[in-house]
């Protein structure tokens, strides 16, 4: 069963668009769906809960929850999701920075994205389809499915798959798991792209609550928010001294820290390449910190960083770890995947190997 998760106000308002697309998509190639639109009260976490409840109540079998939104969208739908792993996740990008869509290679293109799906539809061996045999519009409106359409498949659809695109198998994909060592509850944040301490969750937070943002997304230049609120954030950055403990017990301290960030997947901040060698399937998180950085010479590597090229200063470190603790000396804003996280100053990471499912 597909069930779908639209963000309407994604990038000013390019969801509700993608999906006016792709809903015409559907109805052409006969899709059963049922979708859900987040709003303030009723976000993405919510709508997860409702689809959970649904699957469990009617033993759906191979269940995909489908995102239409941006990085902070899926960031909820995971967050809802964990600890189950029984539900694949489909993507179609329609935020800002889209970094996870950039890592594993998906199209904003809604024709590719339903071409992707029968494909994977068809190819699944223990498969529950939803393409109706017969002609007629079996896609579903936010109100609920109907219930008599028929489940089974179409015999003559092999004829329009793309035998070329090899999806015959989920991408799996790594998922990090936060823990704010200070809260009595242990609270626990889940994340599929990165999470920052420091300068860059600065950066997000701002431009999350920025009116730039929504301006320079009707002109489709949404990724340029980042890099002006980069550039205020540098002249009046906090830096703070930290010890990073990592899953080999190692031990390491850092005193003038701009910022720490661990990656899951190569790009954050709208395709700045924070961590190169990042591989989102290894197990292993890229931890780069940044520390002892001059502003003027911050001004320098952030535009290296779109590329990859900063890697070699002197004011960056890096790490391979599956796990690791920070202990800050002051308390610093904190992000998963762009959202805001807290202002927290100890933290554990922890990183969860091929623990996502992406179709």
């Amino acid at each position: 069963m597909l069930y779908i998760i639209v963000n309407p106000a994604s990038k000013s308002g390019l969801g509700r668009k993608r999906f006016e697309l792709l809903k015409n998509e559907f109805n052409k190639n006969h899709i059963v769906y049922e979708v859900f639109f987040t709003e303030k009260k009723f976000g993405a976490g919510k709508c997860v809960k409702t689809i959970l409840e649904r699957i469990d109540r009617d033993k759906t079998k191979n269940p995909v929850i489908a995102v239409l939104g941006g990085d902070g969208t899926v960031n909820e739908t995971v967050n809802a999701l964990y600890p189950r792993t029984d539900v694949a996740i489909a993507y179609l990008p329609t935020g800002s920075s889209n970094d996870l869509a950039r890592a594993l290679e998906v199209s904003p293109d809604p024709v590719e994205f339903v071409k992707h799906y029968r494909v994977w539809l068809t190819k699944n061996k223990n498969r529950d389809t939803e393409i109706k045999t017969s002609s007629g519009i079996v896609s579903s409106t936010d109100s609920g499915i109907n219930k008599d359409i028929k489940k089974g498949i179409n015999e003559n659809t092999d004829k329009d798959t793309d035998n070329s695109i090899d999806i015959t198998k989920d991408k799996h994909t790594d998922l990090g798991l936060l823990t704010d060592e200070t809260s009595p509850a242990k609270k626990k944040r889940a994340f599929a792209v990165s999470c920052g301490i420091g300068l860059d969750a600065a950066v997000c937070k701002e431009t999350n609550n920025s009116v730039i943002k929504d301006i320079l997304n009707r002109f489709h230049l949404g990724k340029l928010s980042y890099v002006a609120i980069a550039v205020k954030q540098i002249l009046s950055a906090r830096q703070t001294s930290c010890d990073i403990t990592l899953a080999d017990q190692s031990c390491h301290h850092f005193e003038k820290v701009l910022f720490i960030v661990t990656m899951i997947q190569p790009y954050e901040g709208g395709g700045i390449k924070m961590a190169p060698m990042a591989d989102g399937n290894d197990g292993l998180f890229d931890v780069m910190v940044v520390s002892n950085l001059h502003p003027l010479r911050a001004f320098y590597l952030l535009p290296m960083a779109f590329f990859g090229k900063h890697v070699n200063s002197r004011c960056v470190h890096f790490f391979k770890t599956e796990s690791l603790t920070i202990h800050t000396k002051d308390a610093m804003t904190v992000h998963v995947d762009g959202e805001y996280a807290g202002e927290l100053n100890q933290i554990q990471l922890n990183c969860k190997k091929n623990m996502l499912s992406f179709i």
